[in-house]
């Protein structure tokens, strides 16, 4: 019997994960992405935005790699949105190069 991916716990025969486990992950995922897109519309300050990230992500099972993965994921939607839409625009790209400062992407 393995154990889940996402809270360790037994799983069950042949199973990798609870599927509310999964779900909650899922969901996690998707608030990270949420968070970001939203804290470059109103200029979040950084550190606040790094710790919901890190609350977010501890609640919903989201380990360090793939945290990271998400924040690399998520800036470079942001940079393609911003690039479709307004490029006059001077305080968006000012914050994604401050996003991937403080978070080194």
């Amino acid at each position: 019997m393995g154990n889940c991916i996402y809270c360790h716990k037994p799983a069950g025969p042949l199973r990798k994960a609870h599927k509310d486990c999964e779900n909650i992950f899922v969901a996690g995922k998707d608030s990270v992405r949420h968070l970001v897109a939203n804290a470059i519309v109103t200029s979040r300050d950084m550190t606040d935005l790094e710790n919901e990230i890190n609350s977010t992500a501890a609640s919903h099972y989201v380990d360090e790699n793939s945290r990271r993965d998400l924040l690399i994921s998520a800036w470079g939607q942001a940079v393609d949105s911003f690039l479709d839409q307004d490029p006059s625009n001077q305080v968006v790209p000012e914050y994604l190069n401050e996003m991937r400062k403080h978070f080194d992407l």
